[in-house]
């Protein structure tokens, strides 16, 4: 069965076409139209702890800008980025609570070691010894 279209609507659907392939993601275009992605990243199928005791859960997780926007099954067309995660655990960060590199955070203010390891949060100083706040020559 062969569907006809009309000449109008035909034309105005060959414009739209033409438009967008002429301009691409533009700002000529709709706004919210630049990269029809929901997501900047998503991490698929991994194994989601929410960090209260649960067992883990298979899910997808999408986040936009810095901030976790849906989890659940999400589609790899929504995202700009993806990363298989099957497999791998996906949880919020560790803390670290008995840490010994308060110095070395002046060196290093960034802790990369740290972040690799996947602890976000330092706690340091339990040992009875901080050069924090560092203390003044003034009485």
């Amino acid at each position: 069965m062969k569907r006809k279209i009309s000449r109008r609507h035909f034309l105005k659907k060959s414009s739209q076409i033409i438009a967008i392939a002429g301009f691409g993601s533009s700002s000529f275009l709709l706004k919210g139209c630049k990269t029809n992605k929901d997501f900047d990243l998503v991490l698929k199928e991994g194994e989601v702890f929410d960090g209260l005791g649960h067992e883990g859960i298979e899910a997808d997780i999408g986040i936009l800008g810095d901030s976790i926007k849906e989890i659940g099954k999400i589609s790899s067309s929504k995202a700009k980025t993806v990363i298989e995660a099957k497999g791998l655990a996906v949880c919020s960060g560790f803390i670290d609570v008995h840490d010994h590199t308060d110095i070395s955070l002046l060196v290093n203010p960034k802790a990369e070691s740290s972040i690799r390891q996947g602890i976000t949060t330092l706690i340091s100083g339990n040992c009875g010894y901080s050069p924090f706040p560092p203390r003044s020559n003034k009485i």
